[in-house]
Parts: C-alpha cells; sequence; structure tokens
C-alpha cells in the first residue's frame, strides 16, 4: 500500500519513494499476504511465493542500506523481519488457515484441542489403555503388555484414517474459500460459515494429532 514518504512527505510507490527515494516501511494496513505481494487465497503455488519472498528480501536486505540513514537502516530490518514472518507462515498450509483466521475475524485466539465428537467414547478407552501401557512396562508384565498393544495397534489406524479425513476436509474448505466471489448475496454468511467449520476442525485436527503420537510412542 503506498502513502506518503516518512522523510519528505511525497508519493510512494513500491515501498521507496519517488522523490527521495527513501525505503518506506511496509504499512500495518497489510497482512502477510499482502506484504508477499498474494491474494488471501489459501491453495498458493509454494515455488511462486518462495520466488517472491526472495525477490522482496533482496529488495529490502539491510546490507543495501548500511551506508543510509539510521531511520532507513531501521526500516530496512523491520520490513525483513516482516518478510520472513509472512514467509515462514504463509508457506505451511496449516499456519496459513490459523493466520486467515486470525486476520478475518481480528483475533488471536489460540485454535483449541477438542475431541471429535465421533470418537469420545473411542478416545477415552484409548487414554485408559495408554495409562495401562505405562503401568504394565514398570511392572515389567510382558503379556499382557503385548495384549494391549495388540489392541492398540489397530486403534492406531482408524485414528489415522479420521486424521486423513480431517486433511480432505481442510482441502475442501480451502478450496470453497479461494472460490468465494468478491460480491454476490449470503457472501458474508459463506465465509463466516467456513472460518468457523476451519476453526473447529482444526482444534479436533491437533487432538488427533496428540493422541496418535502418544499411542505410537509405546508401539
Amino acid at each position: 500500500m503506498d502513502s506518503k514518504c516518512w522523510s519528505c512527505q511525497e508519493e510512494t510507490e513500491n515501498s521507496f519513494c519517488v522523490k527521495c527515494g527513501k525505503i518506506q516501511p511496509l504499512s500495518p494496513a497489510e497482512d502477510y499476504f499482502a506484504a508477499l505481494g498474494l491474494e488471501r487465497k489459501l491453495n498458493l503455488n509454494l515455488p511462486q511465493v518462495e520466488k517472491k519472498f526472495h525477490a522482496l528480501s533482496r529488495k529490502f536486505h539491510p546490507d543495501f542500506f548500511q551506508g543510509k540513514s539510521k531511520e532507513e537502516q531501521a526500516i530496512s530490518l523491520e520490513n525483513a523481519s516482516i518478510l520472513n514472518k509472512a514467509y515462514r507462515t504463509l508457506k505451511d498450509p496449516v499456519s496459513r488457515i490459523e493466520y486467515l483466521l486470525q486476520v478475518e475475524q481480528g483475533s488471536k485466539e489460540a485454535i483449541l484441542c477438542q475431541v471429535p465428537f465421533d470418537l469420545l467414547e473411542e478416545v477415552m478407552e484409548l487414554h485408559t489403555r495408554l495409562e495401562e501401557v505405562h503401568s504394565l512396562k514398570e511392572g515389567g508384565n510382558s503379556q499382557e503388555l503385548k495384549k494391549v498393544k495388540d489392541y492398540l495397534q489397530p486403534e492406531l489406524a482408524r485414528l489415522e484414517a479420521s486424521y486423513q479425513a480431517l486433511k480432505n476436509q481442510i482441502q475442501r474448505l480451502s478450496d470453497e474459500w479461494d472460490g468465494l466471489k468478491k460480491e454476490g448475496e449470503g457472501r458474508e454468511a459463506k465465509k463466516l460459515k467456513i472460518l468457523t467449520d476451519f476453526r473447529q476442525i482444526l482444534s479436533q485436527r491437533t487432538y488427533l494429532i496428540n493422541v496418535i503420537e502418544d499411542i505410537r510412542k509405546v508401539l
């Protein structure tokens, strides 16, 4: 977003003043998508994102401003920091969605860790079995330990299938988000539903990852 130069108050373009040539800070109104010159989409072409990131990083690299004023050096460092954070956030599909939730809903509320409702009873039983594994290991009862592990193996496969199903839902919602038209009747309601579904699915995803990792550790 172009504005007035902080030094001479003339017009700016592409983060530099058109008159004095001084570097300009990235606008605080810009999110990470805009900082990298991207639309607020979820299905990104990662090689293109990386290419944009490297091009902008070279443009703002502090080495190019070592002979400039302290103000310009500070702006260069801050711009480079913002770009690094933007790239780290957006190159990962999950953190990209989490960031989208933040900027769209104006909140940094953390994604909760929630048990999928359809797996509630099964997960409670799994926790009991996992506690049993630890007790059996301490008691050295290898025969009973094998029985519990034999029970956990197919349960792990079912949880991994559930996890894959959540990944499929995340992809479907990502496609829906990217397919939203800028204008149109019911757009805001559709946006809200997609964002709400994302938050719920990511919370279940977090829980499943934790349980799956707990089972893998004992098998």
